[in-house]
């Protein structure tokens, strides 16, 4: 049984990708449980609840370039 009083209130990802050149389109697909803020390049790309239904994973589609 999960202890709620231990449980983490929060989660950071993070990962680094280096690249030569900014493609056209970089499409990227954002799905949480609850509340997401995404940075990119120290600049807030994406924020928001995805609407979320237990039977099916919604997601947010972004455009990083």
């Amino acid at each position: 049984m999960l202890d709620r009083e231990k449980a983490p209130g929060w989660s950071l990802f993070r990962r680094i990708v280096e690249i030569d050149r900014v493609p056209n389109i970089v499409p990227a697909r954002m799905t949480s449980d609850s509340r997401y803020r995404l940075w990119v390049n120290g600049t807030e790309a994406s924020s928001g609840p995805v609407r979320s239904h237990p039977e099916r994973l919604h997601y947010d589609v972004i455009d990083l370039a």
